[in-house]
């Protein structure tokens, strides 16, 4: 299996994202959040969506200097439009105004809309955990799925994300949501009922002996301390 160093996959997509436009500290960023997903072993949501995410850059479905303007806000809720901008970024975004609400009121949400794919949810639940919160993030996506017994796909693998701050190791629940079809099994010498249907979930966790590793000399994670009650995100 071909290993590549993290800070070459970085580089490749920082490249890859100034050829088609992005503005530099744009290009840099959302290179970071797609090599670290990657970096990190959540390959279907990192360098894997790149292609498509570079075909609706091309098709004009994504514009790259689009960025979240807000619409609404009611005290420590408010709801902003991501302007078809790039998903990472918006999402990006987004969590970091609900942090800063969080901080400022106890508790602090966001919705973002007209947006494109956020790529890993998980990474919204790190900032968060990292600035010392407790976060709900999810997002709606395309029907893909069929529901029991049915062929016409209506149902869609909504991502969810929990993130619970602690002193050693954050928690971080990263999963979709899907109602997963499958025919039953037949019955076996072991087994005489049908198999059940199961939603695929990852549950990802650090610790002091398991670092994450650092960031590229050129980016900086966002530095804050509190310890605010919660931070729910979300993106619809």
């Amino acid at each position: 299996m071909l290993r590549v160093p993290y800070t070459d996959l970085y580089e490749a997509l920082h490249r890859a994202m100034l050829g088609l436009g992005l503005r530099e500290d744009r290009a840099a960023l959302s290179a970071r959040l797609i090599a670290e997903t990657t970096r990190d072993g959540v390959y279907t949501h990192g360098l894997n969506r790149f292609p498509r995410f570079e075909a609706m850059v091309l098709n004009g479905s994504i514009d790259i200097h689009a960025e979240p303007t807000l619409t609404a806000a009611f005290g420590s809720i408010e709801r902003w439009n991501g302007n078809r901008g790039i998903g990472n970024l918006n999402a990006y975004a987004a969590i970091n105004r609900a942090i800063t609400l969080a901080k400022q009121n106890g508790v602090g949400g966001v919705a973002l809309g007209n947006t494109s794919h956020w790529m890993r949810g998980g990474t919204y639940g790190w900032l968060a955990a990292e600035a010392g919160l407790f976060s709900i993030c999810w997002s709606n996506t395309l029907a893909n799925l069929p529901a029991w017994g049915a062929t016409t796909p209506t149902l869609g693998n909504n991502p969810l994300v929990i993130a619970i701050p602690r002193a050693n190791g954050h928690v971080i629940l990263d999963m979709a949501c899907p109602n997963s079809p499958t025919e039953p099994s037949p019955p076996t010498p072991s087994a005489t009922s049908p198999s059940p249907s199961t939603a695929a979930s990852t549950l990802q966790a650090t610790s002091p002996a398991t670092p994450r590793p650092s960031k590229p000399p050129s980016e900086h994670s966002p530095s804050a301390t509190g310890k605010a009650p919660a931070s729910p995100s979300s993106s619809t």
